[in-house]
């Protein structure tokens, strides 16, 4: 298992008890993945709007790996 696996597992589930916190309960979450393999990895939608959360672990993200968010 890659560490990048582990850290969006810990980020979503510290984002999603950070909204319960708040007490924002009345939401989607949800996951997104093409057969093509683009993905979004935490699509949030409420009242708020949709906001799609694309989780990385490192110290730089380049453009090309936040290519998801825009299609």
């Amino acid at each position: 298992l890659k560490v990048g696996n582990l850290f969006e597992s810990f980020v979503i589930e510290e984002i999603l008890k950070g909204l319960a916190s708040k007490g924002i309960v009345n939401f989607q979450a949800a996951y997104y993945r093409t057969r093509s393999g683009v993905e979004i990895d935490l699509i949030l939608e409420g009242y708020f709007g949709v906001l799609p959360i694309e989780i990385k672990y490192g110290s730089t993200v380049n453009l090309k790996q936040l290519s998801s968010l825009r299609s």
